[in-house]
This record gives C-alpha cells, structure tokens and sequence, in this order.
C-alpha cells in the first residue's frame, strides 16, 4: 500500500488518483467522502484488480457513503432506492459490464458494505471460496453471500474468517436472517484456522448452544477462536458469562486452541467436577494455549459504572493466578476492549506469566511480588501486570494482535450527532 497520487486541480482543490500504481498488492481504504473519491477507488479496482492480493474496504457507515455519492443530484437520490451503489458504480456489477478478474486476491476485507441485491454476483467477482481470508464487519445482508457461496457448490478453501453482526446499524433489515446462514455457512466447509464470530444475543444461553456444533466442525484444524454476544436487554449492549458454562469449558478441555477471545467473566470456576474434568485433558491440551482475551462486548456510548475497582482487580487476578498455573504454556491474558487499540485504554490490561520465556531467566526469585493497588498491597503468583513502555514483550505480543483486535462493536469512527 502506498500514498496515493494527489494532482492539483486549483489552487485550493485537489483531484485524487490512484491508477498510477504499477503493481499493487495490498489496498486499505476506509471512508466515503464523496462521489469523486469512489470514482477514484472504482478506477483502482479496473487497473489493478489482476494485481491486488488483499484488499480492506471499510465505508464506516452504509448511510453516509449513500448520500456523499448522491449528495447534490436529485436524480442520483431517486435512482438510489432501488440499486446498490457500491455494487453497481463502483464494482461495476451491472448487466453488460465486463466483470473485474480478482485473480490473485487472497484476503478480502468489508466493512459497512451492504450486499443487498448483489450478493450472488459478489460471490461470483471475488471468487469467495477460493480466498483464503474473509473478514465481513456489520455488513447488512451478509447473510444472502453467505447463502450464495454455499448454494455456487465451490470448494471453499477459507483458513480465516471474521464475521461481524452489529445490533447498532441504523439499518432495519432482519439482522436474524444473516445469523441463520452463520451456521450453515460453517457447516459446508473444513480447514479454518482461525475464526472471529460477534452475533447477536436476544435469547440467552441459546446463542452459544446455537453455534458450537458448527464451531466444533472445524476442531481437527482451529487454532485461534473469538467468540462474542451481544446481549440486548433493555437496549443495553452487555455480554459476559464464566467458566462454570459447559460450554466454555468445552473450549478449553476438548480443543487444542492457541488463542481464545470470549465475553468472560474473569471468575474462578466453581463447578464441583472441575478438578476431575481438567485432570480428564492431558498435558499437551493444556498446553496448546498461549493467549487469552477476556472482554466484555459494549457499546462505546454506554458507559458501565465500576461498583467496586477493588474487587474488579482482586478478581481479575485470582483468575489469572489459576490460569498460569493450569495452562503451562499461557503467555499473556488480556483483559477490556483492544478491537481499536488503545481507545479504551481505562479499561485494559494485560498480564503476562512471569517468568516469562527468553525475558526473565528461570533463575530469578520466583517469590510471591507484592503490588500496591488502591492502598491494598496484593501479591502476584506467576504473572506480572505488562507496564505499557516495556517493550521487551512487544514482539511476543504483536503475534497475537489479530485476536485483541477482532470483532469490534464500534464503527471506526464515532459520531457526535
């Protein structure tokens, strides 16, 4: 990805054009600032579609990429409400248009792209199932290219997949007719590697139930697993269950997964068959996991109050005290919202074992570390609170970047109005 071109048009404006790249490989484009600027992104597919090997758009509202195209022309308003625009003007889906030859595209990435009416023939454009990642966040009618991938009959090679069913989009389509191609969709296929699944949750513990046979199909292969509701109640966005869900349990005693991001709560287990149902898993299950994602799935706008700071840590690390002593190989458990980075930077922290392998010698006291923490000095057993400018685990972290960052339930950019 480079910058793109900026030729002057006047003194104070600017015409923007990206076909003069030669061979470009991998695109990001985020925003939909006006007609102009999708005139320029649709004269970049046309040139370098045989070249492009990822490509990441992310229009960031459906509603506003609508007007900005049609903004000042009545007659672009009017035709509007009846077409796919981003379909239609910039992919060129329309009868008598030569379709683009996505040859080499590997990974596809949409964000607030809306597939009504032309799912089948973006199935067909981008060759859905011979990519190998596909990443679809709060894009109304998903489910229809979904549907039409399975329906084409195609081997589907995926490894990675990332599907994001948001319950703020101002859209009023049936947002339960995209959830009840999920499974389907995953059932029709092996090989994942990696999965990041947000849904919705009206119905309570009939979600997870609703998911995990497909999620198990991919067992023999899946590695790195994010999982999160949305549970509406009372329009309020929250999630959270534990570790005494069977459910969950099953993540982690009948899978040999590296990464897992859940809406957890971080409470110790307190099923009375725990210790029988762990001392079941031999020592290489346990020690497949390496990284552990606890975060509660909220609405940026709906602020949770904290009943009790105090309480909130003492939890967090008595969870952490069990999971580093049951998980031999577990490096870092992360706890709060990092889908965009360091935007709720209050409620994150992360905790890495200690010591930790090619940082701290073995050699080091391995004594219990006295923490001092809203005046109560607690001690750490086995792990350290990750100071942010210690960057001695920087690359150990970076490896796990895409499951901190997956499934947000945030646009990119918030409103004010």
């Amino acid at each position: 990805t480079g910058d793109p071109c900026i030729l002057p048009k006047k003194d104070w404006e600017y015409q923007i054009t990206l076909t003069e790249f030669k061979s470009l490989k991998k695109f990001s484009w985020s925003g939909g600032l006006s007609r102009e600027y999708f005139t320029a992104l649709r004269d970049m597919l046309r040139s370098q579609s045989t070249n492009l090997e990822v490509l990441k758009i992310d229009l960031i509202d459906w509603w506003d990429a609508q007007w900005n195209w049609c903004a000042d022309d009545y007659d672009l308003q009017l035709w509007i409400r009846d077409h796919n625009f981003f379909g239609e003007r910039v992919l060129g889906l329309t009868p008598g248009e030569t379709p683009l030859p996505f040859s080499s595209l590997k990974s596809l990435s949409f964000s607030s792209v809306n597939f009504h009416g032309v799912g089948l023939e973006i199935a067909q454009l981008f060759s859905i199932g011979r990519l190998h990642s596909l990443n679809l966040r709060d894009c109304p009618h998903s489910g229809s290219l979904l549907r039409k991938v399975v329906e084409l009959g195609g081997p589907i090679n995926l490894r990675s997949l990332e599907l994001v069913i948001q319950h703020n989009s101002d859209d009023s389509y049936r947002k339960v007719a995209d959830e009840d191609w999920i499974a389907p969709f995953l059932d029709s296929f092996e090989g994942l590697r990696n999965l990041h699944l947000l849904v919705l949750n009206g119905k309570g513990v009939a979600t997870t139930h609703r998911y995990w046979p497909s999620i198990f199909h991919h067992k023999k292969t899946l590695t790195r697993l994010v999982y999160h509701e949305q549970r509406i109640d009372f329009d309020l966005l929250d999630c959270n269950t534990d570790m005494n869900n069977d459910k969950i349990l099953d993540l982690f005693t009948q899978m040999n997964l590296a990464c897992i991001g859940l809406c957890l709560s971080p409470l110790l287990p307190t099923v009375t068959n725990l210790d029988e149902t762990f001392s079941q898993v031999t020592l290489a299950q346990l020690s497949t996991l390496k990284f552990l994602c606890l975060r509660t799935t909220l609405n940026s706008e709906l602020e949770r109050p904290v009943e009790s700071f105090v309480d909130e840590i003492s939890t967090i690390y008595a969870f952490a005290t069990w999971a580093f002593h049951t998980f031999p190989n577990l490096l870092f458990i992360a706890s709060g919202d990092f889908s965009y980075g360091r935007r709720s930077i209050l409620n994150q922290e992360i905790l890495h074992r200690y010591p930790f392998p090619g940082v701290e010698s073995n050699n080091e006291s391995y004594n219990l570390h006295p923490v001092e923490s809203q005046n109560q000095t607690r001690f750490l057993d086995g792990f350290r609170p990750l100071h942010p400018r210690d960057f001695r685990y920087s690359g150990h972290l970076e490896q796990f970047r895409d499951v901190l960052e997956a499934c947000p339930a945030d646009p990119l950019y918030r409103k004010d109005f």
